[in-house]
């Protein structure tokens, strides 16, 4: 297998980077859909709170540089600003 004493949890473990959570194909994780859906109502939740949202002066959406791999993807670095609700 790719982990010795695969059934104990490690954060430590060495070879963490290797393997894929949710899976793909046959193999697909069957809360996969369940946390993504999870993920997207919490970032609706958080940006209702912050307020309005735009990238930092001097940044344009040209700026932003996305890096993927092959079960996420988003950019590298947002450098964001937010004026709160009032």
């Amino acid at each position: 297998g790719e982990f010795s004493r695969a059934d104990e949890f490690d954060i430590d473990r060495p070879s963490v980077r290797s393997h894929l959570a949710f899976g793909g194909g046959i193999h697909t994780c069957a809360g996969a859909a369940l946390a993504r859906q999870e993920l997207v109502e919490s970032y609706d939740r958080l940006l209702d709170r912050l307020g309005h949202l735009r990238l930092q002066p001097g940044w344009t959406v040209a700026d932003v540089h996305m890096q993927g791999g092959l079960v996420t993807h988003g950019p590298a670095r947002l450098p964001l600003r937010f004026t709160a609700r009032q």
